[in-house]
């Protein structure tokens, strides 16, 4: 799933975690309060889009609702993986989610911008349009 979210058929909960591999040099937007994220299952469509409500941090950092993010029951569970180690570690941001849909109703069309990077900007004119019509946008 682009931006690995580890969640199946359910909607996304608000206040979530995104996670990404990061190396300790590479940047991204998402890394800035208030960024959009659409999340993209791949194979069925967009199911989330919601806004970043702080900044990336290792997996091993986050707290999700006062307890640690490792301690919590996962359905991704690589989360941990090289979890001491800046440059192999998971990447986590919080994201409160504005609109999401369960997997059975994912949303695409004939021609949707989709890529296996986990993340990427978003330039494809067609896709935009309808990712805002779907599920909003930031005003």
């Amino acid at each position: 799933m682009n931006a690995a979210l580890g969640h199946g058929a359910e909607p996304l909960a608000a206040n979530d975690v995104v996670h990404r591999r990061r190396p300790v040099s590479y940047t991204t937007p998402w890394d800035a309060n208030g960024a959009a994220v659409y999340v993209y299952q791949s194979g069925r469509g967009y199911v989330g889009f919601g806004s970043v409500v702080a900044p990336a941090k290792m997996a091993r950092d986050a707290v999700v609702n006062g307890t640690p993010l490792l301690s919590q029951p996962l359905e991704q569970l690589g989360l941990s993986r090289g979890k001491d180690d800046p440059e192999t570690a998971e990447y986590v941001v919080m994201v409160e989610w504005r609109k999401t849909v369960p997997l059975t109703e994912a949303k695409t069309f004939v021609g949707a911008f989709a890529n296996q990077n986990v993340v990427c900007r978003l330039r494809h004119p067609a896709t935009i349009e309808f990712l805002h019509r779907e599920f909003g946008e930031l005003s």
